[in-house]
């Protein structure tokens, strides 16, 4: 008798067992399109203590590259770089903000002649970097987030 009790039991929790029972999760079809999030753009973008009473972001981030090849050209300029080659070119500098609002080089995209010719380049525009004060990191849904940006700079030499 307990032998035919035994059986039923277990064909009941075969039938209730997890693999049966769904729990699926929403498809991506099913989310709505105002929750995906774009990563490419930001809320906003990080801004230099002086930038942050300008009320156009567009205006704030004009103030941001400004304020940004400021500091890079100062840095530049205070090194008296001499070379025998004349120059009148522009270097692509990539930089990273980061979430806390502290700068760095990520890259510099430059042609051979300046590599060959300026070899200390990215530690002169890294040390300018360095210089920078601390930034107000970019926003993105309410939570600050790192961000790089590309600036073109141009080198002209007499």
């Amino acid at each position: 008798m307990k032998k035919i009790f035994f059986f039923p039991i277990l064909w009941l929790m075969f039938l209730t067992s997890c693999e049966y029972l769904s729990f699926k999760k929403p498809m991506q079809a099913d989310i709505p399109e105002k929750d995906t999030i774009d990563y490419a753009k930001l809320d906003d973008y990080p801004i230099f203590p002086e930038c942050d009473s300008i009320p156009s972001e567009e205006k704030q981030r004009i103030c941001f590259q400004i304020k940004m090849s400021k500091y890079i050209y100062l840095s530049l300029n205070q090194l008296n770089i001499n070379t025998k080659t004349y120059f009148n070119d522009t270097i692509i500098v990539k930089i990273i903000v980061d979430k806390v609002g502290k700068t760095k080089l990520s890259s510099i995209q430059k042609s051979d002649k300046i590599s060959q010719n300026l070899p200390k380049l990215d530690s002169i525009i890294n040390a300018g970097l360095q210089e920078l004060p601390l930034l107000q990191p970019a926003i993105k849904r309410g939570i600050p987030v790192s961000a790089e940006f590309s600036l073109p700079i141009v080198i002209k030499t007499d």
